[in-house]
């Protein structure tokens, strides 16, 4: 599924590195988001979302290191707007991680899920994505301010995938 990076820091990272391995899909979050009905737009201009390490949602199929540190950390969800605007072309881009969204402020866990997944359905039409396809040598960086991406899973898991990332401290979201 296509999403944003790291969701807890409030100050995300917007740039990232990969070599080797499969495919990463990228979708074009302001495009998309420029795309949508006018009514999906106001619906979600001002929306905020609570992100935690995984959804109550998912708990019960999550991965269960995860679903530990979760209940453990007993930290708050951190509170990112759905929409961000981007701070240096005042541009808006539908920003949120499915899989890491306990709630869309004022839905239930289950309904900001199926709200999200009609939200990503829209956002992953071939017209706002590209894969990149890894050859040796190449360094691919997103302005994950306004893009989702999604690493791919269809490599021979048997051989080593060789990930470097780099992040740079970015700008609380707004």
């Amino acid at each position: 599924m296509a999403h944003r990076p790291r969701c807890r820091p409030s100050s995300p990272s917007w740039t990232r590195s990969r070599y080797k391995g499969s495919a990463t899909s990228v979708c074009n979050a302001r495009a998309a988001y420029e795309a949508l009905p006018e009514d999906i737009r106001q619906k979600i201009d001002g929306a905020k979302t609570e992100n935690t390490l995984i959804g109550t949602a998912r708990m019960k199929n999550g991965n269960p290191d995860v679903v530990k540190a979760q209940v453990e950390s007993g930290r708050p969800p951190t509170v990112h707007s759905l929409v961000r605007t981007h701070p240096e072309t005042g541009t808006k881009a539908v920003w949120f991680h499915k899989g890491k969204t306990e709630t869309v402020m004022g839905m239930s866990p289950e309904e900001t899920q199926d709200f999200l997944q009609d939200l990503t359905d829209r956002i992953i039409q071939p017209a706002f994505c590209y894969a990149h396809e890894y050859r040796k040598g190449d360094l691919l960086i997103l302005d994950d301010r306004a893009s989702l991406h999604k690493a791919g899973f269809d490599y021979d898991h048997s051989q080593h995938r060789r990930l470097y990332r780099m992040l740079v401290r970015g700008d609380r979201p707004y």
